[in-house]
């Protein structure tokens, strides 16, 4: 009887394989796949080009770079946890849902952060943006098969929107209080 470790080695490469099948012969160079592709690169250069500050680029990019992160984290571990899937993938890694992880969900939350002076005004933009992508977007995705939910609800993913958004302001303007910065609002 092979040990634990080889036995979870043994599946892990047939899931390998298989991921790797399904992504070439289903997925690579589908419209879906060129949507996806689109996706990742469009709003970097509409942000690069057109929203970003040149003042405060280097901020701008923590910020994104910290929301990177944590759509990672929550996409990983909700997709182990299979509370949802992407049946279409722009590569067959993980991340599985790599243009809302690196470029839509960070991009669109850093404009949100970046564009508002207030809580107040924040909070209405996390509020409208959370709900565009929890109760429009997710179910769109479901719609066209790029995206599964099976045991989470769309509610689930407003409220981690709203609740990392709170937490992502938060932690922006204590840095700028460390950093000795002026912060937009305190």
């Amino acid at each position: 009887m092979p040990s634990t470790n080889e036995a979870v080695n043994q599946i892990r490469n047939e899931y390998k394989r298989v991921t790797f099948e399904h992504w070439y012969r289903d997925d690579f160079l589908s419209l879906p796949w060129w949507f996806l592709l689109a996706a990742t690169i469009l709003p970097w250069v509409i942000w690069w080009r057109w929203l970003r500050v040149p003042t405060r680029t280097p901020e701008l990019l923590l910020c994104v770079f910290a929301w990177t992160i944590i759509a990672m984290f929550c996409d990983v571990w909700g997709a182990y946890l299979l509370l949802w899937g992407y049946p279409d993938k722009l590569m067959p890694t993980v991340p599985p849902f790599l243009p809302a992880d690196m470029s839509v969900i960070p991009l669109s939350f850093t404009c949100a952060y970046q564009f508002t002076a207030s809580w107040r005004t924040y909070l209405l933009a996390v509020l409208a943006l959370s709900a565009c992508f929890s109760y429009i977007i997710e179910p769109l995705f479901i719609h066209f098969g790029m995206f599964e939910i099976h045991d989470w609800r769309h509610t689930y993913s407003l409220l981690g929107f709203i609740l990392a958004a709170i937490l992502m302001r938060y932690s922006m303007l204590r840095w700028h209080a460390v950093a000795g910065m002026r912060p937009v609002d305190a």
